[in-house]
């Protein structure tokens, strides 16, 4: 049995999509490595904005426009793939991206 990849959900809304560029960069690094859900507007745009569960909690993470960022987000995938991906699993360059008010919200 194949194992389920983890979710990356991506916002989509309006200041995140002209971003296309570190949009198509973010969404380039990621595949094959999860399943990237597109949702709408969170209300935090400084795209790219995407969202991701750590210790059973989505957390939001804004500005993943840089390759460090990029790189953080793909070793938690890579993580979450061998099992539960936990805050000490991120690294800084991405955490430090992390908007705590959208803390286990989904609009």
């Amino acid at each position: 049995m194949a194992a389920r990849l983890p979710a990356l959900r991506v916002c989509t809304g309006g200041d995140c999509r002209e971003a296309r560029k570190a949009l198509a960069a973010l969404k380039d690094a990621v595949h094959g490595r999860c399943a990237v859900e597109e949702v709408g507007c969170q209300k935090i745009c400084e795209g790219p904005v995407c969202g991701l569960e750590l210790d059973g909690e989505l957390e939001w993470f804004a500005q993943v426009d840089s390759e460090r960022a990029r790189e953080a987000l793909v070793a938690a995938l890579d993580q979450a793939q061998r099992g539960a991906v936990t805050a000490d699993d991120v690294g800084h360059s991405l955490w430090k991206r992390r908007v705590k008010k959208r803390r286990g919200r989904l609009r």
